[in-house]
């Protein structure tokens, strides 16, 4: 996480000055969507709901470096409204590849980063949940599109799936998202 925070600042520190060259330049993306538990990770949870950030540096019109920070919200099968609030937290880097430059854009990345679980105690008759928290390294592919709105906004859909290496066996999961990209000029 260091290392990416060093790449960051000194992407920050070399786009400060450029005059309005189209690139590089930067733009964010606030997402929302849903979280699709599958395997086995899927028999004890439901779908739930996500919300995250992108920062996206834009290299040039094909390539982009972007880092996500994303809160995955989830619940587990068969405790219905008193399950223990459970929650995935993605914090992912890699690269980004735009496949066209029409006024549609289409891309696909690669990411890899920690992934945090965390979950609360349960406790009803015979059943007994701990508390559970720990990290993990995972890696996810995606693929999006990005429509522009205007000058500056784009509506962005995207999805991705993630794998997480835990003690155990993977835990895999699906994520659709949609929102709003703003370019920082």
């Amino acid at each position: 996480m260091k290392t990416f925070l060093v790449i960051l600042l000194l992407l920050i520190i070399s786009s400060v000055g450029n005059s309005q060259s189209k690139y590089p330049y930067w733009s964010v993306n606030v997402t929302g969507g849903g979280t699709l538990p599958v395997g086995s990770f899927g028999d004890g949870y439901n779908v739930g709901g996500n919300a995250g950030v992108d920062v996206v540096y834009h290299i040039d019109p094909y390539w982009a470096v972007f880092g996500n920070g994303t809160y995955n919200f989830l619940k587990m099968k068969n405790l219905g409204s008193s399950s223990p609030s459970s929650s995935y937290i993605e914090a992912t880097v890699g690269p980004r590849y735009y496949f066209s430059q029409k006024k549609v854009k289409a891309y696909g990345d690669v990411g890899v980063g920690l992934y945090t679980f965390h979950q609360g105690s349960y406790t009803s008759g015979t059943i007994s949940i701990p508390s559970d928290s720990h990290s993990d390294f995972g890696m996810n592919i995606g693929a999006g599109v990005e429509v522009p709105i205007s000058k500056e906004i784009d509506f962005v859909g995207k999805v991705k799936y993630h794998v997480i290496f835990t003690e155990v066996k993977t835990t895999n999961y699906g994520g659709i998202y949609g929102g709003i990209n703003f370019r920082i000029p």
